[in-house]
């Protein structure tokens, strides 16, 4: 048993780094979201001025 719990603690820790990874992922994607709502109102009004 203590064998079996020793050869997994690898893969245990790979997918907690992969985990982490992706949540910071998430985290990047989420933040450039909401910086693009913040933005986007300001370039259509920006392309509404410039259009003839």
């Amino acid at each position: 048993m203590i064998d079996y719990v020793l050869h997994s603690l690898p893969l245990v820790a790979a997918l907690v780094i992969w985990a982490i990874r992706l949540e910071t992922k998430i985290a990047s994607i989420q933040t450039d979201i909401t910086w693009l709502k913040k933005e986007i109102p300001g370039c259509r009004q920006t392309l509404e001025d410039r259009t003839p």
